[in-house]
């Protein structure tokens, strides 16, 4: 159906014309107030030129991008990734776009109807003297491409187009209005699949395979039978809906807001769509329901079940329309299959593939590709968007570029005009004799008349056939030739420039086309003449450097002419004796004066990097020079001066000191250019630094004491041009006092000298590690200018650098750098390792108060804890860590204890980075300049994707030293990764992650990407940071560390911080607090809060009615059923806002509806806020209230904060049994007994409800009962078991009543114990296991994992104890979902350090899931080591004959059963082991 017809805003009529400006304005004036006017600021030079169209302020998807400089904006299409920046409050401007997108924006982004107008399709449309088309881009509903024809004078207009995302057709070519941009300016082309491995098929291809699939299943009905499950985004897809439906014959079924889209689009009334899912077997569903499409599909059987369940349906079959999933090596329409579910990967896709790009491209021949879609496309010269574009090589209108380009040379030569003078000579005045000599006084008194000449390899001077120029009388030949020599390469001899010239009319522009047009042939003319004028050319060039003296150049002063140097060729010890003069007539010949300067230049030569320049030494001289004598060459750049302002920016920035220097002549260094809106350093102190560096020097050093803020204007333009940041700032500030405030001094110096970064401060040095990377070329250098820089740079850093020398080569300098930084790095580094009562936090710090905290400081503090084996050194490590940051950057304090527990924000609050190994694996591609192949091998030899990237970093090549990483910055960018969702947002996060690698010294790197994949193995988590914290505050309040009450003040507020947290554990609260309270901080400092769930209590496990008697002799308890289900901790806010936590904090509050329900229906009104400590238990209300397993519990649907579960969309019941309370109105209850907080909780709630709302069924034991003796309690007690076990309960807990009757969150006590059923002989209880390894399987089960090795944790040594193996109690459906859970990045290619075990199996895994294990009983065993030292000196425990029972969802790996759980198991068990025996 066309959208285009209707209009929510305005009426457009057939012929229109727009003034943005005044629409814009219309919208912001009212009658009663005066007309305004709008004055816009220029485009910034940085807007990504994706978004703009040239010459215009049109821009378009650009409104993250908004800005005060335009107020008209366009929208392509209505997809996030393209309106992203609008929102109800959007007042920044018009947008223009198609009818049909114009009704999303209004309806369901609610933008203000006013600032949106529909423009109709096909039709011109002139807005603000452009004309503006637009056309159908085969998209989405609204999708259009937009044609531009933008005036540019004389008649003249330029014509761009914009693709937005599209589809081309064939019938593209065909439409009249876009034949009229063949031939465009340039095509802003949607590249989304612009590369050859995506060539999939047709749409109509893949329309059939869906409508063939469907129909061969048959069906057509909703409930029973096969359902068909179709992923669309929430705007498009909705051609191959519709086609499902024509060809079908069947409705669609959609949800109610993808039906609102489609009454909005104007399928409402069709009859193809319902809400009813019984009227249809095909539903709609959302993008990433049947699994992840990127970076490559991963299907998601599981929630495809629970659709199944829900609805009603047999078999589920799904299909995937995208692109993304399919390549051109595999099969068109892959299957993904599993039991009775199927996913169809089609590759149906609303972008174009690559043929079809370039057959756009093709068709339209613009003269420019600008890409729209990838990695940095908004730079149009970064290295993805030169790939692309190479991808249309031959179908561009290449030649039209290349005359655009020329033809910004032919009008800037122009505006030169008489200033210019082409003459035959140098600085020659009218009336001089050709052929005459210029003295040096008339070179001289010349020198304001020419811009100077550099002589180098590019000079017409070295050019074949150019020896014996003459001036001719023809001024226009002449020019040409000038400008020619800046267009062609340097081989080109002057006959052939002058056939140019005559072959093409004399049009400069087209002499340089033909050229290129017949480049090899104008080659090959060369080269045939080249081998005889080779040796004419070498007796030139000695001629010539013999005959001109250096002081004949000696008054060359900045400002005038530019610099006349001699220089030697950096692998020679000297200059040739014939080098040093040279005769001015040789130079008289050139074809102009717009020159820089005159330059006997050296030969960079570098190891490292090749050669840029071309040389025009012939081929046949090449040959002759075969020797090891070092060659003399003379260089002349011939460059034009158009006056042009980048011209002039550029040059300022290189504008540095040039030293040059002869065999027994004077020594002159001067700057290449002065202009004088500079500062250049003054004659005499540019002489006294050329001529006495110990003078120059000291120089830097007598500044005044106002310098910082003297040298503001400079410091900020530094800082933009190491394009630094606000840390930069001191480091700026510091290197300007020292050079005066000359900008250009303080790069050399930053820069180390004028081609690479040789030196920096003591500051760079101290805070980074990377040994100097150089990017100049290695060289011999005995100018004493240059000893002077290598001087200043030693005593800035305090590192005695060697200057250059003859003897010494630049690269055996830059080594000794770097292992005089290395040295320096380590000892920086070891100080951390210091005793405590031998660290200074601030002297021994590497950086100084007030500045913000570097990253290098963690990195270098991990990377010793990492090798630290023993616990307490590690502990005072991380404490001296800590004791920096609080002395110098408390603020950092928080965000660094964030990094060191591998955390971005509190449990509860759920935030994840959400990214894969194989994300951070493509950043490192990016960042170091390697290959994925590479860096699997390393992986495979490292076994650790950090260690791989710190391998990966030596390779990384960057133009200047990085600033330092930030502590803050590191967590603010973990942030901005966590929050990116949507289309674009994989390659959001790869962008920031490349960002935070191209700044990383040292070892940042390694654990840079050790906490992006979650893993940072430094064996350091909450438990060990926050008493290191502790510890830090205490030492740091305390001046005499030999205090006899030190010991017990560390222990208290180490203590009092680990129970703070598990009481409130959120880090945002409790570090602060600790801060602030200090030595007077408690757990009692911090109150529980409603919404932050505490950790809560756990049980021990006993074998027996009998030990459970035993323990609770004389005092009064309570059993309880314990139920088979999930504990739930329920929250209660002051505003009346319900939350549910589960055990580990995680927030499950959108899993259950009805248990919100259920607690608003029973809380009496007197309870304002509280925490509920409660068991939700599966139940079947029609079968008798039957209390059902936790595994039909855990078959709900789980939900999400976008995705809210419908309470009648629920199949399991539930009912909440609720066994204790922590909080109430404001109270903490931690310290009340048990006995008294069942009192407020029944207080608060109203009476039970059978099978919905429930107290924990308990029966009381008094202290008196509470004895051996009684045979009564233990019939009652075994009664009382008997009776949960019938009610599929667990077993029983058994709790104190009165007598240590507080809650203790997170910790195991007497006062809380657990009784279950014998299930086997010995065995009285499950453990919660963390698998770690596998064997491949044999037999029946080969190509599976069998068995798979399981492991305890030990909090105390922080590392996983292997238990057992287990082969057992798993399902074959089972075995296939670990071997896709445990693949790819999940296996490990060598043992972890943090694993305790004598097994060796085939493969380890990370520690990510908890499996339930039960078996027989327990054995020591010389193999497995868990619970090592606690019941065997030597040996650990192990289970016999274990099974696998269910996967323990709630749990996270540290939380599983611990080492003193095994071991006190092994105590407890019926059947006792003697085994101090076996030694």
């Amino acid at each position: 159906m066309d959208m285009d017809s209707q209009s929510p805003t305005i009426t457009i009529p057939k012929t229109l014309s727009l003034d943005s400006t005044h629409l814009f304005l219309s919208t912001t004036t009212t009658q009663s107030s005066p007309p305004k006017t709008l004055h816009f600021p220029p485009i910034p030079s940085t807007y990504p030129p994706s978004k703009l169209i040239p010459k215009t302020r049109f821009l378009i998807d650009a409104f993250r991008h908004a800005s005060a400089s335009s107020v008209s904006y366009f929208l392509s299409h209505f997809h996030s990734d393209h309106y992203s920046g609008l929102s109800p409050t959007w007042s920044k401007g018009i947008i223009f776009c198609s009818s049909a997108t114009s009704h999303l924006l209004v309806n369901i982004l609610k933008v203000p109807k006013r600032f949106v107008y529909p423009l109709p399709l096909r039709e011109r449309v002139l807005i603000d003297g452009c004309e503006v088309v637009l056309l159908d881009a085969n998209h989405c509903p609204g999708a259009v491409q937009f044609l531009f024809k933008v005036p540019c004078g004389n008649g003249d207009f330029e014509r761009y187009v914009h693709t937005g995302d599209f589809r081309f057709r064939n019938d593209m070519v065909l439409e009249p209005l876009m034949n009229e941009f063949v031939g465009c300016d340039s095509v802003f082309l949607d590249t989304t699949y612009c590369n050859p491995k995506f060539v999939f098929p047709s749409q109509e291809e893949s329309v059939e395979y869906v409508v063939n699939v469907i129909n061969k299943f048959g069906g057509g009905g909703g409930g029973g039978g096969v359902l068909f499950l179709v992923a669309t985004y929430v705007i498009g897809k909705e051609k191959i809906l519709l086609e499902i439906s024509r060809k079908c014959g069947r409705k669609i079924h959609v949800d109610e807001r993808k039906m609102e889209i489609m009454r909005i689009l104007g399928y409402g009334e069709s009859g193809v769509f319902t809400q009813d899912d019984t009227e249809s077997d095909v539903h709609v569903v959302g993008w990433n329901v049947l699994g992840e499409t990127w970076p490559y599909f991963r299907p998601n059987f599981v929630r495809m079940k629970e659709i199944m369940v829900e609805r009603g349906f047999n078999k589920v079959v799904g299909f995937v329309p995208t692109g993304w999933t399919y390549e051109v090596k595999r099969n068109k329409f892959a299957v993904r299959s599993k039991d009775m579910f199927e996913i169809h990967l089609v590759p149906y896709s609303e972008h174009s593939n690559y043929d079809e790009l370039r057959e756009y491209v093709k068709f339209l021949k613009p003269k420019k590709v600008i890409p729209t879609v990838g990695m940095d496309v908004e730079k149009l010269d970064s290295k993805h968007a030169n790939k692309m574009r190479k991808y249309f090589a031959g179908l561009v209108d290449e030649m039209a570029d290349k005359k655009e380009f020329l033809s910004g040379f032919h009008r800037g030569a122009c505006d030169i005009d008489e200033v210019i003078q082409v003459c035959a000579g140098f600085g020659l005045k009218q009336g001089q004799e050709k052929d005459k000599e210029v003295k040096p006084c008339e070179l001289e008194a010349d020198v304001n008349n020419a811009s100077g000449v550099m002589l180098d390899s590019s000079s017409c001077l070295a050019e074949p056939g150019l020896q014996d120029l003459t001036v001719t009388d023809d001024e226009e030949t002449e020019k040409m030739i000038h400008e020619l020599c800046d267009c062609l390469p340097t081989w080109v001899t002057r006959d052939q420039m002058l056939d140019l010239i005559n072959s093409s009319g004399r049009n400069i522009v087209d002499a340089v086309s033909n050229f290129y047009e017949h480049e090899t042939e104008f080659h090959e003319q060369f080269s045939a003449c080249s081998t005889s004028v080779s040796t004419s050319q070498t007796s030139l060039l000695k001629d010539s450097a013999s005959a001109l003296k250096l002081n004949s150049v000696k008054g060359f002063t900045c400002g005038t002419v530019g610099t006349v140097s001699l220089s030697q060729d950096y692998k020679s010890s000297s200059l040739n004796e014939s080098a040093t003069a040279l005769k001015l007539n040789s130079v008289k010949s050139f074809p102009r004066e717009s020159m820089s300067s005159i330059s006997l230049s050296q030969n960079y030569k570098s190891p490292n990097t090749k050669r840029s320049i071309k040389s025009s030494i012939s081929p046949g001289k090449r040959k002759k020079n075969t020797n090891n004598k070092p060659k003399k060459k003379v260089k002349v750049s011939l460059k034009m001066e158009t006056g042009g302002s980048k011209q002039s920016t550029i040059t300022k920035f290189f504008n540095k000191i040039l030293p040059s220097m002869s065999q027994g002549d004077e020594v002159e260094s001067k700057s290449e250019q002065c202009p004088k809106d500079e500062n250049p350093l003054p004659s005499e102190a540019t002489k006294s630094y050329r001529e006495e560096p110990s003078d120059a020097t000291k120089s830097y050093r007598e500044e005044p004491s106002d310098a910082t803020k003297s040298y503001r204007e400079e410091t900020d333009q530094f800082v933009k041009i190491i394009n630094g940041n606000e840390s930069s700032r001191s480091y700026a500030a510091s290197i300007l006092e020292k050079t005066k405030g000359d900008i250009n001094m303080a790069l050399d110096l930053y820069y180390g000298n004028h081609e690479g970064n040789v030196g920096e401060n003591k500051e760079r040095l101290v805070s980074s590690g990377n040994p100097v990377r150089s990017q100049c070329n290695t060289r011999d250098c005995s100018s004493t200018a240059e000893k002077a820089v290598f001087k200043e740079l030693g005593r800035m850093t305090d590192v005695p650098v060697q200057g250059p020398s003859k003897e010494h080569t630049d690269s055996t300098h830059m080594s000794n750098v770097s292992i005089q930084r290395s040295s320096k790095e380590h000892v920086d580094s070891t100080f951390i390792s210091l005793p405590p009562e031998k660290y200074n936090p601030i002297e021994h710090a590497c950086w100084r108060s007030g500045q913000p905290a570097p990253y290098i400081h963690l990195a270098r503090t991990f990377d010793l804890v990492e090798a630290e084996k023993g616990k307490i050194k590690a502990m005072s490590m991380l404490c001296n860590m800590f004791r920096s940051l609080l002395a110098l950057s408390p603020e950092d304090v928080l965000p660094a204890v964030y990094l060191c527990t591998n955390k971005i924000a509190a449990d509860h609050e759920n935030i994840e980075l959400n990214i894969g190994g194989s994300l951070v694996t493509s950043a490192l591609e990016g960042a170091c300049g390697t290959n994925r192949s590479k860096i699997r091998d390393m992986y495979n030899r490292l076994g650790d994707l950090g260690d791989v990237a710190q391998e990966c970093r030596q390779t990384q090549s960057l133009l200047a030293p990085p600033p330092p990483l930030l502590i803050k910055d590191v967590y603010s960018v973990l942030h901005k990764i966590s929050v990116q969702t949507g289309s674009g947002s994989t390659i959001r996060k790869k962008s920031l992650i490349m960002n935070l690698m191209c700044s990383c010294r040292e070892k940042e790197m390694k654990y840079i990407v050790r906490t992006l994949v979650r893993n940072l193995r430094i064996g350091a988590m909450m438990r060990t940071i926050l008493p290191a914290l502790a510890q830090a505050v205490v030492m740091n309040s305390s001046i005499d560390f030999s205090n006899e009450g030190m010991k017990e003040k560390l222990q208290y507020l180490s203590a009092a911080a680990v129970e703070a947290y598990n009481i409130l554990p959120s880090l945002d609260l409790v570090i602060p607090s600790l801060m602030n309270k200090g030595l007077g901080f408690s757990s009692s400092t911090l109150s529980m809060v409603p919404g932050i769930p505490i950790k809560p209590m756990l049980a021990k496990i006993t074998n027996g009615v009998t030990q459970v008697l035993r323990q609770f002799q004389n005092k009064a308890f309570t059993c309880e059923y314990k139920y088979d289900g999930q504990r739930a901790q329920i929250h209660k806010l002051v505003d009346g806002t319900l939350r549910i936590f589960s055990r580990n904090g995680d927030e499950t509050t959108s899993r259950f509806p009805d248990l919100i329900s259920i607690i608003k229906e029973f809380c009496k009104p007197a309870a304002v806020s509280f925490i509920l400590d409660a068991e939700v238990v599966a139940i079947d209300r029609k079968n008798g209230y039957k209390l059902m397993s936790f595994q039909e519990l855990s078959s709900r649907e789980r939900g999400s904060k976008d995705s809210l579960i419908t309470v009648n969309s629920i199949k399991v019941d539930i009912c909440v049994f609720v066994f204790d309370i922590m909080f109430a109105n404001g109270e903490q209850l931690l310290g009340h007994t048990l006995r008294e907080r069942r009192t407020y909780l029944k207080d608060l709630f109203c009476d039970e409800k059978f099978g919905y709302f429930e107290y924990a069924k308990e029966m009381t034991v008094e202290d008196d009962d509470a004895c051996m003796a009684s045979e009564v309690t233990l019939a009652k007690m075994n009664n009382f078991l008997e009776d949960a076990l019938n009610s599929s309960c667990e077993g029983i807990m058994v709790k104190s009543l009165d007598v240590d009757a507080g809650y203790c969150p997170s910790k195991r006590t007497d006062t809380w114990l657990k009784v279950k059923r014998d299930y086997v002989e010995g065995l009285n209880d499950s453990l919660d296991l963390v698998p770690i390894g596998a064997w491949h399987g044999n037999g029946r089960k080969a190509g599976w994992y069998s068995p798979l090795l399981m492991a305890c944790y030990n909090p105390e040594t922080e590392e996983y104890q292997s238990v057992c193996r287990v082969m057992s109690g798993f399902s074959d459906s089972f075995y296939k979902e670990m071997k896709e859970c445990f693949s790819g990045d999940k296996i490990l290619s060598k043992k972890p350090l943090y694993y305790r075990t004598a097994e060796v199996p085939d493969m380890w895994f990370p520690p990510e899931v908890v499996w339930e294990i039960r078996g027989a009983d327990f054995t020591v065993s010389p193999v497995h080591q868990a619970a090592i030292g606690l019941v065997h000196p030597s040996r650990g425990i192990s289970i016999r004959f274990p099974r696998f029972i269910r996967t323990v969802s709630d749990r996270n790996p540290e939380d599983c059963s611990t080492a003193a759980d095994v071991a006190e198991m092994f105590h407890s068990q019926t059947r006792k082991m003697d085994v101090t025996a076996k030694k």
